[in-house]
């Protein structure tokens, strides 16, 4: 269910061309080498909460970013519930518009292949992970832009 760390970085380094941002990743204390990854992406703007934040405290700071991008789960569910504006990358492991984030199902990003929905919620079935690894940058940058833009 995650969309690779390079393109996350690619898609921070093209966020940050057009926007002056920082950037913050929270996540549980394994998500912290992630992070050390996208600090690579853009030095300096980069601010890691992986392990340090609760839920109540991600909570809190969703309730106040511009954007929240992330790979489908509870974060994504977490901000949207908080008002903010989510660009979810969802895998092709249900049928579109069942698991995005209620009031952003318009911002989810999902790639069509042909094994979904395989609703394997562990692993790809096919091994291919086709869903998430083809999903092209180009898709989620323009969900991203719009929802900067206010759109």
């Amino acid at each position: 269910k995650q969309w690779p760390i390079e393109k996350f970085g690619a898609l921070m380094k093209a966020i940050a061309a057009q926007h002056d941002v920082d950037f913050l990743i929270t996540g549980t204390a394994k998500d912290a080498p992630l992070a050390v990854e996208l600090e690579k992406a853009v030095p300096g703007h980069v601010h890691d909460l992986c392990g340090v934040s609760s839920i109540s405290q991600s909570a809190a700071l969703f309730a106040h970013c511009a954007l929240v991008v992330g790979n489908d789960g509870g974060a994504m569910h977490l901000a949207d519930a908080m008002g903010a504006k989510v660009v979810s990358i969802v895998p092709g492991l249900e049928y579109p518009i069942s698991i995005e984030p209620w009031h952003n199902q318009h911002r989810a990003v999902r790639h069509p292949v042909p094994c979904a929905p395989c609703y394997s919620f562990a692993s790809c079935p096919e091994r291919h992970r086709r869903c998430m690894l083809d999903l092209p940058l180009d898709r989620v940058l323009h969900q991203c832009l719009r929802a900067l833009a206010g759109e």
